[in-house]
């Protein structure tokens, strides 16, 4: 197995391949992302949250002190 390595920008889900590439790259590939993938999070969306709070101690006046 042969290793190219080269920096892409994804563009609508595809990662364009450097035309030094297109004629010795086979159709088919395995591809490895080694970028910090942590740093790329997508965010999260609740629909809904369910918290137990029994025992905890609320001050509306602390916590909508700014």
């Amino acid at each position: 197995m042969q290793t190219i390595e080269f920096r892409a920008n994804i563009e609508n889900g595809m990662i364009p391949i450097p035309e030094t590439y297109i004629n010795i790259i086979p159709s088919r590939v395995k591809v490895i992302i080694t970028e910090d993938i942590k740093t790329y999070k997508k965010a999260i969306n609740f629909d809904e949250l369910i918290l137990d709070t029994a025992g905890f101690k609320y001050c509306r006046e602390e916590a909508n002190d700014w």
